[in-house]
């Protein structure tokens, strides 16, 4: 799988084993076994590369020196951390850890952040610190702040789901975190199956080679939001949703859009979502952005008054506050995708 030696190989998928759910369909009971093994040290050898919190990340040997060697997987998950950025219009941002550090030493002080300094970190942020000349990576100043954890998850996961898919003959492959859940399957739509996954109060949908990521309680009776909650665009914690379920069909979009749609205003995230899926003729020039993956995506809201809104409700802006029932999600077939 690489060339991390046996021992720690099995440190990493002992692990993952803890905090994923692996489920492999196939007509070979050992091709499942591999598959599974497979994707769970995917997983873990590339969350070790991405995050923040190890000190020997590709991430962090790259902020520190920006003439380290870069994996062609490195370079793709900071085009679609970049390119959401732009593509939200900075509601998802890649140097969240800036903001995080200025509340958090507020926080040691017993006080909150003076409207001068969230001024100045929002003004820090407010672009990117790196970019791609012809499809070189070039750090344009400090990347210190940079903070990809919102979209590693999903990003490991699609590349280590499709690794298993191409290697082994799967009929169908579905790996479920804490906050999300990802359902792969065959060309053959007869090995196929379904994922069903909880969402807001009980209800949920049914997954066909689609991604669903929750962020926030899955109870509408829960309508505290955790103080960790920042908007890059303000600086300041934000409440007025409780909870974002968005499905997508891949785990980085789910992510990603996830992480926006939970700062922005109700009637902004679902006007989001419409944009997302429109074909990209409809767009405006500035959100083309390589590597992002077009609809269909699917939104549903828990605001702070506990109303689901839909962003496929009627097409339109009004809310939608019905109880959610189970539906099934198939983004092969986008006509008909997310009916009720």
């Amino acid at each position: 799988m690489s060339d991390v030696s046996p021992d720690s190989a099995t440190r990493l998928i002992a692990h993952v084993a803890e905090n994923i759910s692996v489920d492999v369909g196939s007509g070979d009971p050992a091709n499942a076994v591999r598959a599974d093994e497979m994707i769970r040290y995917e997983i873990s050898r590339l969350e070790q590369t991405f995050r923040v919190g190890n000190d020997a990340s590709m991430l962090n040997r790259w902020v520190a020196d920006p003439s380290t060697h870069t994996t062609d997987e490195f370079d793709r998950l900071l085009a679609a951390g970049v390119g959401w950025q732009r593509m939200s219009r900075g509601a998802f941002n890649v140097s969240m850890r800036r903001l995080r550090d200025l509340w958090d030493r507020a926080a040691a002080a017993g006080c909150q952040p003076s409207p001068g300094e969230l001024h100045e970190a929002v003004e820090d942020i407010a672009d990117a610190p790196y970019h791609f000349e012809a499809d070189t990576l070039r750090q344009l100043r400090d990347c210190s702040a940079i903070d990809l954890d919102a979209i590693v998850p999903g990003f490991v996961i699609d590349i280590a789901v499709d690794k298993a898919m191409r290697a082994f003959d799967l009929g169908a492959v579905t790996v479920s975190t804490r906050n999300r859940t990802l359902h792969r399957s065959a060309a053959d739509t007869r090995r196929s199956g379904t994922a069903f996954v909880e969402c807001f109060g009980g209800s949920g949908v049914f997954l066909q080679n689609a991604t669903l990521t929750l962020l926030g309680p899955t109870h509408a009776s829960n309508s505290r939001r955790p103080d960790d909650v920042l908007d890059p665009l303000t600086g300041r914690r934000v409440s007025n949703t409780i909870s974002v379920a968005v499905t997508a069909p891949d785990a980085v979009t789910a992510d990603a859009v996830a992480t926006a749609v939970r700062v922005m205003s109700t009637a902004d995230g679902l006007d989001f979502v419409r944009r997302l899926n429109q074909p990209p003729v409809a767009r405006h020039p500035s959100e083309f952005t390589a590597g992002i993956t077009a609809g269909p995506i699917r939104c549903l809201i828990l605001d702070s008054q506990r109303c689901v809104h839909d962003s496929d409700a009627h097409g339109g802006s009004s809310p939608e506050s019905r109880p959610l029932r189970a539906r099934r999600i198939n983004s092969a077939r986008p006509s008909r995708l997310l009916r009720w």
